[in-house]
């Protein structure tokens, strides 16, 4: 059983307004498989990821996710959000151009 929970820990938005970098950490007690990034809870149109997705993720591990594909305006408010495979979506709100850290 046990619980499913991911925290996004960090945020890096890519030079010339081009993709991210997040940090993922699972901090639940299950092991999760994180298959898809969104951006204001939809797909990204033609996003690549670094690691590839699907991602398996054991409980307190984290992993960094490069995401190319998706260009970003300084200023403005995103909602991005982790998907599990289970449908779980796990989501913070970053203001673009301005990393979390």
């Amino acid at each position: 059983m046990g619980t499913e929970q991911l925290t996004i820990t960090e945020l890096t938005w890519g030079a010339g307004n081009s993709g991210f970098t997040l940090v993922v950490n699972n901090t639940g007690t299950k092991d999760v498989t994180i298959t898809q990034i969104q951006v204001n809870y939809a797909a990204i149109s033609g996003a690549t990821y670094n690691p590839t997705l699907p991602h398996a993720l054991k409980a307190g591990e984290g992993v960094q996710i490069a995401v190319s594909g998706f260009t970003y305006v300084n200023g403005t408010k995103y909602d991005i959000s982790v998907v599990t495979q289970s449908g779980y979506k796990f989501t913070d709100q970053f203001t673009g151009g301005q990393n979390k850290t």
